[in-house]
């Protein structure tokens, strides 16, 4: 009997099981509500041995609503057309799902709502906003949706009403997998599609754009205290989906400009007050399944998006083009700045006093327009002027009512005294500003000699040249283009009036009367250099006065030079191995050859420079397929990156001046990697994973810990905040990973068992098998980008999966299944290039390999397509098995290849009587008539595949043998590092032992039996090879003549093969000048070893013993528990 446990479902239902039940299945059992609604839930009958019955009961699908609203849900009934079409009013009642009553209609179901279809066929969900919540209105229901199609997307659910606008909420739907227990559910999630967080210490009001400036919607706006969290949806669909807010504590606090939300993203904004101070508050957009999650923190431990450093001494006016906000930066002074209009381009124009304008675009590096200000300037009798200026000094004057120029005491700011110093005036492009300008100029109509001639103002006459163009000597003189004629003052100075004329005082190097200078009204050159630059993730608008600005830039193009350089140079290079605990063996072994590493630090600026001339990563897995994972591709004549390292790495990180926590900042990391091959095997990939332990594979029964996808919404988005708020941040001026060509394979593993397979199960590791896809990738490059490690992780990860996706045509042209066409392609055109070049053995072994890989491809395809459809899973084990026992070699193929063939006409021939006799020990009586049909079926099959076995391997020696130097694989770097000593403690690497381990386990055909030593002895004519492992002795012999002494023994049967279960001593006996290592059993035999070195002798069966008593311990020890998978569904 199935209860249930809530109110809602009053209806159980019974499961009946058979007595005889020996096969696991599923059946779906029905429970109702109290209006008899139909909810199914699925029982698992899980038979396992011992006749102990394991039911697991759990709903197909959970519905989790997150939104705050009350949600209402109906299966649709019409499957061809639910998802096209949107319901619209209610004509009828509406058969809603199971578990739902009037309450639903008011709030929110706080707990998971178990969800199922009447009909199985059925997989199109729709709902609709509670009729409660807005009791005037109609409730719509939404477009429909696909339950089984995981993913996320956004459905609107609609209120109507016939006197106010329509209410339209956005709902964010999540569907995914659940885990652990609930790994046969569908978790359906439904969340607000915007999640809004305050993270601040300011309260923050919020509407949409459209709303800010309208008085009967401030009743709309949206109100968050610091620390709170609130769910938004828009007012105004039809409108600019623009989010503006505003700090309501500031006084007279003016709307920002408005933003983007449904876009990942992080930037700051600026907020004024009434007295136009801005303040930064930085935004972080990250979407959590379905849902955007904006937070908005406190933008003082950022740096800010832009700075403006005004080194000039005159304050200089800004704004975003297209606001009307004004800021003002004071000189010898900086100022932070954030866009007032995030969505608008970030180009900022610049007044200087005077309205020189200038519009500079702040992300584009580089030098921008000057600006120009009016700076007039005093002209001033140099002696009248103290150094602790007590008293005011005399400068050039017009009297007042006429034009004539007198000196007269200095008055800031009095325009008669204000001069303005200018270049030539152009007569044919005249100024329209001083189109008849007043310039200084001599009474008279010319010069006259040893005269001394009043100063006037007059009109600008290009004919008056020489006596209106006046310049400053070095000497501090004030004279017009006549040569020798100066300015100077007569009579007692004070009124006087000013003369043109020649110098008197020719011995007096200074006189007082003569001496005239320029004071400038402001300080400054009058002309501004503008240039944008980048500090660290600020973009910087550096504003000097011109003169400054060619002192700095001296000054950065000759700085002191302060250097320091350390080199690592490892020219044997470095090995890295991984290697896994349970079970213990190593994964791979990769080594980087001739690694060259450089670190420099130059006046601030860390440099980290490394190169690898070559890598290769092995596959160090026992019968692995392909022994290298990862290695240089061989280079043609073509290929430009051929001469580069294998890897090459470097990165600078400068000194920044931004008091900040959290951040690093570099100015540039490139990674770039020239042309590889990569190898994956799905063995490899299941180990790997579980030995970094992504997954969770306990098997406890204990379910405290288990997943909880009710919370899992809030725990995401309680992450995502917590990263924003303390995660560090890194800043790169340029970021570049390069990969250029990849040439990839993908195979099946043949045999997966205990939690390899089930790792591959909860990965939904499906892989299609297909060799040497040529892959070009474009690089991974981002410019100034300023993010947590975790966002730029997930960044290239994005890049180079829709990099995959873009050349899935690439790869499916080079399956297995398919025969591997493009590999053909290559081939082949690489051999006509050949004979266009008069190679024509190159190009016959070309075409041979192509075709011989095509043919080995196909048949091996459906030779596995085959097995799995008509062969029992222990029968191809078995075959499998035999094809697996064989090396890279041709004559190894060829060997494989005859074996096949044997056992298929072999298995063919026994057929019948094989699965008669398996079905009878497997099911007794019943299973007869099973084996007959499976029987039946093999005689044809198994001769057939075996013929399809045959053409595989004898293609694949074919190919082998055809292999151009493109196509050759590295051999292994080393055999696999043996994990256990004598004494079980993890050893050094030892090749001696390595070789060892790996001639054990070819004869074992299986890794798990664990090496200990061997040794070889000769006695006379007689030669012997000792293994000893962990749980037996095997003793090779062979008899040798004097030409052949010493050859390795390559016998594959042992002449002694004795477990230690059997043995009961082994002992050393001397006999005359040999020594004898006699090993006695428990059925009375002795095996001698007979050697004329007592050392190794004695040596050999101290470790025998050592072994021997750790077999013996393990005899006690308590099996590990085995997965349970393979009883299980």
């Amino acid at each position: 009997r199935v209860p249930h446990s809530r109110r809602s479902i009053s209806q159980g239902s019974d499961i009946v099981l058979s007595p005889h039940t020996s096969t696991s299945s599923e059946v779906r059992v029905r429970l109702g509500d109290n209006n008899n609604r139909p909810l199914y839930l699925t029982a698992q009958i899980i038979c396992k041995l011992g006749g102990i019955i394991r039911i697991v009961i759990f709903a197909t699908y959970w519905l989790v609503n997150k939104t705050g609203l009350p949600l209402i849900f109906r299966e649709e009934k019409s499957v061809s057309s639910a998802h096209l079409s949107e319901e619209t009013s209610e004509s009828q009642k509406d058969e809603i799902a199971a578990g739902q009553e009037d309450e639903h209609e008011i709030a929110r179901m706080a707990e998971p709502l178990a969800f199922s279809f009447t009909d199985e066929n059925k997989e199109t969900l729709s709902m609709r906003i509670g009729n409660e919540l807005h009791p005037q209105g109609t409730s719509q229901w939404c477009k429909s949706f696909y339950i089984q199609q995981k993913g996320s997307f956004v459905r609107r659910l609609r209120v109507s009403n016939k006197d106010r606008k329509e209410i339209v909420y956005n709902i964010g739907v999540d569907i995914a997998s659940g885990k652990d227990k609930f790994d046969k559910t569908l978790i359906v999630t439904l969340t607000p599609r915007l999640q809004l967080h305050n993270r601040s210490k300011f309260k923050i009001l919020m509407a949409q754009k459209c709303q800010v400036h309208e008085e009967k919607d401030r009743d709309a706006f949206l109100e968050s205290p610091p620390g709170s969290s609130v769910s938004f949806h828009w007012p105004h669909l039809e409108e600019e989906h623009l989010l503006c807010v505003k700090l309501p504590e500031l006084h007279n606090c003016n709307w920002s400009g408005g933003f983007v939300l449904e876009n990942t993203d992080s930037f700051q904004f600026s907020i004024r007050n009434g007295h136009g101070r801005s303040i930064l508050l930085r935004v972080e957009v990250g979407l959590v399944g379905a849902t955007y999650s904006v937070i908005f923190v406190d933008a003082e431990s950022f740096p800010p998006p832009f700075r403006i450093d005004n080194l000039s001494h005159v304050p200089i006016s800004y704004y975003q083009n297209g606001t009307d906000s004004r800021s003002t930066v004071k000189p010898k002074n900086s100022q932070s700045y954030a866009l007032d209009e995030p969505t608008l381009k970030p180009m900022l124009t610049c007044v200087a006093p005077g309205y020189s304008i200038g519009v500079y675009d702040l992300n584009r590096i580089g030098e921008g327009s000057q600006l120009t200000y009016e700076n007039f300037i005093y002209i001033a009798l140099t002696s009248t002027f103290s150094e602790d200026l007590s008293s005011p000094g005399l400068v050039l004057d017009i009297e007042g009512g006429s034009n004539r120029v007198v000196l007269a005491p200095k008055l800031t700011g009095k325009r008669s005294q204000l001069w303005r110093s200018s270049a030539p005036r152009d007569p044919d492009h005249p100024n329209p500003s001083t189109s008849e300008p007043i310039v200084l100029d001599i009474s008279g109509p010319a010069v006259q000699p040893h005269a001394y001639i009043p100063l006037v103002l007059r009109k600008a006459d290009d004919r008056r040249r020489l006596t209106q163009r006046w310049k400053f000597t070095s000497s501090g003189r004030l004279m017009c283009e006549h040569k020798g004629l100066y300015v100077q003052a007569k009579s007692d100075l004070k009124g006087t009036s000013l003369v043109l004329g020649p110098n008197e005082f020719l011995n007096d190097k200074h006189p007082v009367e003569l001496g005239f200078t320029r004071q400038r009204m402001r300080p400054g050159s009058g002309i501004l250099s503008l240039f944008v630059h980048t500090d660290g993730p600020t973009r910087v608008l550096l504003i000097t006065d011109a003169v400054q600005h060619n002192e700095r830039k001296d000054e950065r193009e000759h700085p002191t030079p302060q250097e320091h350089t350390v080199t690592l140079s490892f020219k044997q290079g470095i090995g890295l191995s991984i290697i896994s605990s349970d079970p213990a063996e190593e994964l791979i072994y990769g080594l980087l050859s001739n690694v060259q590493v450089e670190y420099t630090t130059r006046n601030g600026l860390h440099i980290l420079d490394a190169g690898v001339q070559s890598i290769q990563i092995d596959n160090q897995i026992y019968d692995a397929q392909y022994p290298s994972i990862l290695y240089p591709s061989p280079p043609t004549k073509s290929d430009e990156f051929r001469h580069m390292p294998a890897l090459h790495f470097t990165a600078s990180k400068q000194r920044h001046s931004l008091l900040i926590h959290n951040a690093e900042i570099y100015e540039n990391m490139i990674l770039t990697m020239k042309g590889m091959t990569l190898n994956l095997e799905e063995e490899l990939i299941c180990k790997m994973v579980k030995w970094a332990g992504i997954l969770n594979l306990s098997h406890s029964g204990d379910e405290t810990q288990s997943f909880n996808f009710s919370n899992v919404f809030e725990e995401n988005q309680e992450s995502m905040i917590a990263n924003t708020i303390s995660a560090t941040r890194y800043y790169f001026g340029t970021l570049k990973i390069g990969l250029n060509n990849v040439k990839l394979s993908v195979l099946k593993s043949n045999r997966l068992k205990g939690d390899v397979k089930l790792i591959q199960r909860k990965l939904n590791l499906f892989l299609i098998t297909f060799e040497s896809a040529n892959i070009k990738l474009e690089p991974y490059m981002k410019t100034h980008p300023f993010e947590t490690a975790s966002f730029l992780l997930s960044s290239i990860l994005k890049h180079y999966q829709q990099e995959m996706i873009r050349k899935t045509f690439l790869i499916l042209g080079s399956t297995d299944f398919l025969g591997n066409p493009a590999g053909l392609a290559n081939d082949w055109m690489e051999g006509f290039r050949d004979l266009l070049d008069g190679k024509m053995v190159n190009s016959i072994i070309n075409m041979t390999h192509g075709a011989a890989n095509t043919a080995a491809k196909f048949s091996g395809s459906l030779s596995y397509g085959m097995s799995k459809i008509s062969l029992q899973e222990k029968y191809d084990e078995k075959r499998l098995m035999l094809r697996g026992k064989h090396g890279e070699t041709s004559t190894r193929h060829l060997v494989a290849a005859l074996k096949g063939l044997s056992f298929g006409a072999l298995g063919g021939v026994t057929s019948i009587y094989d699965e008669v006799r398996g079905g009878v020990r497997d099911e007794g009586a019943s299973g007869i008539i099973n084996g007959i049909l499976w029987g039946l079926a093999g005689v044809i099959m198994k001769p057939a595949i075996g013929v399809l076995d045959f053409a595989t391997e004898a293609a694949t020696a074919l190919k082998e043998s055809s292999k151009t130097v493109t196509n050759v694989r590295p051999n292994k770097i080393r055999p696999s590092r043996p994990i256990y000593t004598p004494a079980g403690q993890f050893p050094i690497y030892n090749r001696k032992d390595a070789l060892g381990q790996e001639r054990l386990s070819k004869i074992n055909g299986h890794p798990e039996e664990i090496y200990v030593t061997d040794d070889h002895f000769v006695y006379g004519h007689i030669e012997s090879d000792i293994i000893v492992s962990f749980d037996r002795i095997l003793v090779f012999q062979k008899y040798h003549s004097a030409s052949n002494r010493g050859n390795p023994i390559l016998l594959s049967k042992p002449e002694v093969d004795v477990n230690y279960s059997q043995v009961s001593l082994v002992k050393v006996v001397p006999d005359g000048s040999l020594w004898n290592l006699e090993i006695y059993t428990s059925a009375e035999e002795v095996f001698k070893v007979m050697g004329d070195d007592e050392k190794k002798i004695v040596d050999l069966c101290r470790k025998i013993n050592y072994a021997m008593s750790i077999y013996q311990e393990l005899q006690f020890a308590l099996p590990s528990k085995e997965s349970e998978l393979d009883s299980d569904m």
